[in-house]
């Protein structure tokens, strides 16, 4: 039995020893001299440090730039093209907001549209809201560029033909009639 233990022991240890021998490594050859250098030589990296920057003029444009100043703007403005209103009541509330501080032709718009105030005896109410939402838009488009909230007057406000199509024909109800739609501008500005 002493014999049979000493055979599984030197066997254990042989089997290590052939696991523990490296595997002699082939490295592949470059196909041309380029190729050799390329992998002799590291590629240097341009120091992009502040430190650097301020010793090398060129470094420091390769630094990472900086958020550039939003340019000034004199106006803004905001477009809804075949708006659904009509062309008639959206000249009308253009005339009656241009010109305007922004803050007032919202709440005259906004007034109209709760009845308590109207342009030659009407409330256009879909045309105002049409015009408020384009008004709320040149706003934002405003303080994206910088402009201040409260000095922004509306310098343009107009209302052109757009598009006419005849509605297609269904079982019931307003077939073949012609729609008529409007292109909407609004321009704010700062005074």
């Amino acid at each position: 039995m002493a014999e049979a233990e000493a055979k599984k022991t030197e066997g254990k240890e042989a089997a290590k020893k052939t696991d523990a021998k490296p595997e002699p490594k082939v490295e592949a050859k470059p196909a041309t001299k380029s190729e050799a250098k390329a992998e002799a030589v590291p590629e240097a990296k341009p120091e992009t440090t502040p430190a650097a920057a301020e010793k090398n003029p060129e470094a420091k444009a390769e630094t990472k730039a900086e958020a550039k100043p939003v340019r000034k703007k004199k106006s803004v403005a905001s477009h809804a093209w075949d708006a659904g209103v009509s062309l008639k009541s959206s000249k009308i509330v253009a005339d009656a907001i241009r010109g305007r501080k922004l803050d007032g032709a919202v709440r005259l718009l906004e007034d109209m549209m709760d009845e308590k105030r109207n342009l030659r005896g009407r409330f256009y109410t879909k045309t105002a809201a049409k015009f408020i939402e384009l008004l709320k838009n040149a706003r934002s488009n405003a303080k994206v560029v910088g402009m201040d909230d409260a000095r922004l007057h509306v310098y343009v406000a107009r209302a052109s033909k757009g598009r006419t199509f005849f509605r297609p024909r269904t079982k019931v109800g307003r077939s073949g009639e012609k729609a008529k739609l409007s292109n909407l501008e609004i321009v704010v500005g700062e005074k």
